[in-house]
C-alpha cells in the first residue's frame, strides 16, 4: 500500500471506522446504540457502512460482524520506534 492511502486508512480507524475485508465497505457502530448480540466470533448491531467508489453512507440494521472479516489497522512507519 502506498503511503498516502495506508495514512488514510489509519486515519479513518482512528476516528472508529473498520474495513470489511468480503464487503469492501468501511463500517462503524452507530454511536448510542447497543449491540443486540456479541459472541467470540462475530456481534449483531447497527451500522454506518460507507461506500468509497459511491461515496454515500447507508445504514445496515441488524448487521452481522464477523470479526475475521474485518482488516486489522495499518501500521505506518511513523508508528515503529
Amino acid at each position: 500500500m502506498r503511503l498516502q492511502t495506508l495514512t488514510k486508512s489509519s486515519s479513518r480507524y482512528a476516528r472508529g471506522w473498520f474495513y470489511h475485508k468480503d464487503q469492501q465497505l468501511w463500517f462503524t457502530r452507530v454511536p448510542n446504540s447497543e449491540t443486540l448480540v456479541k459472541t467470540h466470533a462475530y456481534e449483531r448491531g447497527l451500522y454506518l457502512c460507507f461506500d468509497p467508489n459511491t461515496w454515500s453512507t447507508i445504514l445496515k440494521e441488524h448487521f452481522v460482524l464477523h470479526y475475521d472479516a474485518v482488516e486489522k489497522k495499518p501500521i505506518l512507519p511513523s508508528d515503529h520506534p
